[in-house]
């Protein structure tokens, strides 16, 4: 058959369930090759090393391009070139392994170009087929088909006929076209054939496997499955109405991208999308910011008010507006504030950070309690955002520390009794001196009356309490120049604590 018939076998259309048929076996092809592999005789292994050799063309070639020539096997040659190679180097090449082929198979080689259109190679070849597609692409079923028809053809033709597979860039082209065939020739397996299935499917795991792109092996498992029949063909059109990307690239220096899509239907574009720096990327960045930056750093009441929020948007949680009163706050454990233990507690609660109720100043022995209560009475009506903070007074000084401070909004809270466990009290979820244990109990009631049968809650006779709330000390607020700029006060006129500079507290 002459060098024309194989170009029109080539180009006649291909579809390899309807016009192949399998061996009666019914064994599937993955399966005969990998039963080669796993039966190989020691014979074979003489075959193999006889048949896939890799030859230098010369010294000077491997040091200016690593041009890798493989004798897949005695008719079947892969020349790969490396898609950096220099193009000087490259001409130079192509020359020397054109001189190569012609001496060693005359004019018995077609050379099947994997790669772009070049006039250089049709000059230096006496035949040449040009099927390239893309580097790191897979090609159209169809011209996978193609292919392997006009290798099978030109093969077939005469005993001495030789194909010459040409590639520069990645070996993933090789791959496909290699893989490809060995699963169409095992159609019309024989025993003389086995070896040279083995070879190719040894080229293509130790040389193309590692390189390789997924979407080429997923081409080769279809084709594969359209020949033996395991995959059936699906005639039926398709439309596609959502990509969804699970799991977000990292492509920025602060984590995500901005992805955009093109689509292509024979390697023509039918599609481009918009490009999605779209709002979940960007919350998917502040997450991130969120977890790696503040969550380390941030107090537990701002992270309640984030669920918070978080809970009115979503509505998983519903708004309260009924009133509350406050009647009692309860800390079970008693923070070691004093040198010989316990504290001397006072509370300021603010109403939208305005102080509504400032406690007496309660003396507590570490020794000699397990927790104490502060009683409201009447109960404090509150409503909206809400600042609890807990102050020591130290012994004959005048200076407070924070023991803990709370915050939380009564729109979300459902129970009249709510608990606030150490990891959920500001400051106070780590610092040594309040207890593990320790936890803040608040009682509500939707009345300012009190609240009857709560007598178990009153303090022993070990705590006094001082209600001496004129010290400037407990009636300062730390709040009330929040709001005046700093330049309004260069001259002094910043108001200043009682006694400043000697009682300022943290939080």
């Amino acid at each position: 058959m002459d060098f024309g018939s194989v170009m029109n076998q080539a180009a006649t259309p291909c579809s390899p369930p309807v016009n192949y048929e399998l061996p009666s076996q019914g064994e599937s092809i993955t399966k005969q090759v990998d039963t080669l592999d796993a039966t190989k005789s020691p014979r074979s292994g003489q075959s193999r090393r006889k048949t896939s050799r890799s030859m230098s063309v010369t010294a000077a070639m491997e040091s200016s391009c690593e041009l890798d020539l493989v004798y897949i096997t005695e008719r079947i040659i892969a020349v790969s070139y490396p898609s950096v190679a220099e193009e000087h180097n490259f001409r130079s090449n192509l020359r020397e392994v054109a001189h190569m082929l012609r001496s060693k198979h005359g004019d018995s080689y077609v050379l099947f170009n994997l790669s772009e259109r070049r006039h250089d190679i049709n000059k230096l070849h006496p035949k040449v087929l040009d099927f390239g597609w893309p580097d790191l692409h897979t090609p159209a079923l169809e011209k996978i088909c193609s292919i392997c028809k006009a290798v099978d053809t030109w093969l077939n033709a005469a005993p001495h006929n030789v194909v010459v597979l040409h590639n520069k860039g990645n070996r993933g082209r090789l791959g496909v076209v290699v893989a490809a065939y060995m699963h169409y020739s095992n159609i019309s397996a024989s025993a003389d054939q086995a070896l040279d299935r083995f070879a190719m499917k040894r080229f293509y795991e130790d040389k193309v496997v590692p390189v390789g792109q997924p979407s080429q092996k997923r081409y080769i498992h279809y084709f594969s499955g359209l020949l033996s029949g395991t995959i059936k063909m699906n005639n039926k059109p398709l439309f596609l109405h959502h990509v969804i990307m699970h799991g977000i690239p990292n492509f920025e220096s602060k984590g995500g991208c901005r992805p955009f899509l093109k689509i292509y239907q024979a390697m023509q574009p039918v599609y481009t999308s918009g490009i999605y720096a779209d709002q979940a990327l960007d919350r998917f960045a502040m997450k991130r910011f969120y977890e790696d930056k503040v969550v380390p750093v941030g107090q537990p009441s701002q992270k309640r008010y984030i669920h918070y929020f978080s809970g009115l948007l979503s509505g998983t949680i519903k708004m309260n507006n009924k009133p509350l009163f406050l009647h009692h706050v309860i800390m079970h454990g008693i923070p070691n504030f004093e040198s010989k233990g316990g504290c001397r507690p006072f509370l300021k609660i603010y109403q939208a950070m305005q102080p509504v109720y400032t406690s007496g100043i309660y003396n507590v022995q570490g020794d000699s309690q397990t927790g104490i209560c502060i009683t409201i009475e009447p109960g404090l009506l509150l409503k909206g955002d809400i600042l609890l903070k807990c102050y020591h007074k130290k012994f004959r000084s005048p200076t407070r520390d924070v023991i803990f401070r709370v915050q939380f909004h009564t729109c979300a809270v459902h129970d009249l009794d709510i608990v606030f466990g150490k990891e959920d009290l500001d400051e106070a979820f780590r610092d040594d001196r309040f207890p593990e244990y320790g936890k803040v109990e608040f009682v509500f009631s939707y009345g300012p009356e009190k609240i009857q049968g709560m007598e178990h809650l009153e303090n022993g006779p070990s705590v006094s309490v001082d209600y001496n709330t004129s010290d400037p000390l407990i009636r300062w607020d730390s709040y009330e120049n929040f709001n005046i700029q700093r330049e309004d006060s260069v001259e002094g006129s910043w108001a200043e604590p009682p006694l400043a500079g000697k009682h300022l507290e943290k939080g």
